[in-house]
């Protein structure tokens, strides 16, 4: 994981440094000032006591004590009178710089560093290549599946008149290659949706998309325009035109077990997207059977979460509360357009608590049947765990491109904005940096 550059005109790396360090001195001193300051001047009572008992005037215990020309065992009472001067003279001073220092400004600091550059100028909660659309107004509750209003349109896209010549040939030429003669049909946003606290309700307007024009618009398009992603990207998250790429619409969830566990899975090296990286937990694409026999609308989306999850999975419906299912966001991920093929989609995020501990559900995931076998190996991560991943500029895991985006919300979820400042920034202070 690449540790990215600030926005200009946020905190720098130089005030999240001196930041962290002013936190961990004022957490050091409120621990062990009065403690260090006693037993220094415990050793300061010692020597003087021992000098005492030899010194007869007032200038031999001066000289046995502070006077170094000869003795140069007597630096240890200057070091140790500094060091008792020092603890209590600092400590006012360290409170001082703590609180002028917010958790909020440093909060600020460290998010838009885990950004990646070309998304820094957007004013959204972001991680790497992922930037939020639409993030629920109550972040830490999430919008219930009921809460969702799916608006779909049937008709299909269909590209500008002058690119659909080089679709067809790009379709021809690769029927065979990446079974094409399968062309299955997917379901993509038109809009990017509006979220007010007054108007919470999350409205996602649909249509219908074949995965050729996904494949021909990301491997073709992409690359021979360059500019044309941060075009596409400017519009979306501004929000500024409709939705005009075809994209297959994902869900991005986080699986998180009765024993607070979060799950990931090292996805298949022969997947077609990220081959051994890691996710946190899976994904899944929206699908038109989702619509059809979830009859659109909520129902539409737990017939999404109950076919990801089974067959992801193997979970059935005694494992997990649908009515506790919670979508967190709405998404875009994008990568590099030296990335062949690109990617640039709209994903939901989505937080899946299960009713069954890790124990449990490594049984399940070792020994039951899946319909898809994706990942080859599973983990899990405690929520600590979880911000280490987060900050950490270099981890041992190579992650898919939209976890640590994922991981991030969730810890959102799991302990609410203000408490989870604390939190990452504790962890920070202990050596985790980004």
């Amino acid at each position: 994981m690449v540790c990215h550059g600030l926005q200009p005109g946020t905190p720098s790396i130089v005030y999240i440094r001196v930041g962290i360090f002013v936190f961990k001195a004022h957490r050091l001193l409120a621990k062990y000032k009065w403690g260090s300051v006693s037993f220094l001047v415990g050793l300061l009572l010692g020597r003087l006591t021992n000098e005492l008992s030899n010194a007869e005037t007032l200038s031999d215990l001066w000289k046995a004590m502070f006077v170094v020309k000869n003795r140069p065992l007597n630096w240890s009472t200057w070091v140790l009178i500094a060091g008792v001067v020092i603890l209590i003279g600092l400590s006012p001073v360290i409170g001082l710089l703590r609180r002028r220092l917010s958790y909020q400004n440093m909060l600020l600091a460290i998010l838009e560093r885990l950004k990646h550059p070309s998304l820094a100028k957007y004013n959204a909660l972001g991680v790497d290549n992922a930037i939020t659309l639409a993030l629920c107004p109550e972040p830490d509750r999430g919008w219930m599946l009921s809460e969702v209003d799916i608006r779909h349109d049937t008709s299909q896209f269909e590209f500008p008149v002058g690119v659909r010549d080089a679709y067809m040939e790009y379709k021809n030429k690769h029927y065979y290659e990446k079974k094409l003669m399968d062309d299955r049909t997917v379901i993509m946003l038109t809009q990017t949706p509006r979220v007010f606290t007054d108007t919470p309700t999350l409205v996602l307007n649909t249509k219908e998309a074949r995965f050729s024009q996904v494949l021909f618009f990301r491997e073709r398009m992409l690359h021979e325009d360059p500019s044309l992603l941060g075009r596409i990207i400017d519009d979306v998250v501004t929000g500024r035109q409709n939705i005009t790429f075809p994209h297959d619409l994902s869900m991005h969830a986080v699986v998180v077990t009765k024993d607070d566990y979060i799950l990931i899975t090292k996805r298949s090296p022969r997947t077609e997207w990220y081959g051994d990286h890691w996710s946190c937990s899976i994904e899944e694409s929206f699908s038109y059977r989702d619509l059809e026999e979830g009859r659109r609308g909520s129902g539409a989306l737990r017939h999404w979460v109950t076919r990801a999850l089974w067959e992801e999975l193997g979970l059935d419906e005694e494992s997990y509360v649908m009515e506790n299912v919670r979508i967190l966001s709405v998404f875009l991920e994008s990568s590099d357009v030296s990335r062949v093929p690109s990617v640039l989609n709209i994903c939901l995020c989505v937080h899946v608590p299960l009713d069954i501990d890790r124990q449990e559900l490594s049984k399940i995931l070792r020994v039951l049947p899946r319909r898809d076998y994706e990942f080859t190996e599973f983990d899990f991560l405690d929520y600590d765990e979880l911000v280490k991943e987060l900050t950490h500029a270099t981890g041992t895991r190579l992650y898919h491109p939209t976890s640590r985006y994922r991981m991030l919300l969730a810890l959102i979820r799991k302990y609410g904005e203000a408490d989870f400042a604390r939190r990452i920034l504790s962890v920070i202070e202990r050596g985790h940096l980004i």
